[in-house]
């Protein structure tokens, strides 16, 4: 979130020092994309999304036996909206 808000603050200033700022600041935001920690965070974000799909089949594989198409759907948009609990790993 720091990092939007930077990139943010750096376009409005860069777009008041005209053309050079401007320039300034995508050299500054390219930067960010080549960083160690900008790759690092790529991860990290990849690895949660996967183990938030992984528990979402998970729960939906466990009803899929006592429900129909239209339950299973209307869980998955619970699911996705936080509504339902998720099993926890410990």
């Amino acid at each position: 979130m720091g990092i939007l808000l930077a990139i943010a603050v750096g376009y409005v200033l860069g777009a008041k020092a005209g053309e050079e700022g401007f320039e300034e600041v995508v050299d500054s935001v390219n930067a960010i994309r080549k960083s160690d920690e900008f790759h690092s965070l790529a991860k990290v974000l990849r690895a949660h999304t996967s183990h938030v799909l992984r528990e979402i089949a998970k729960a939906l594989d466990e009803e899929s036996e006592q429900a129909g198409m239209t339950e299973l759907l209307e869980r998955a948009r619970k699911l996705t909206q936080g509504l339902i609990p998720t099993a926890r790993a410990s």
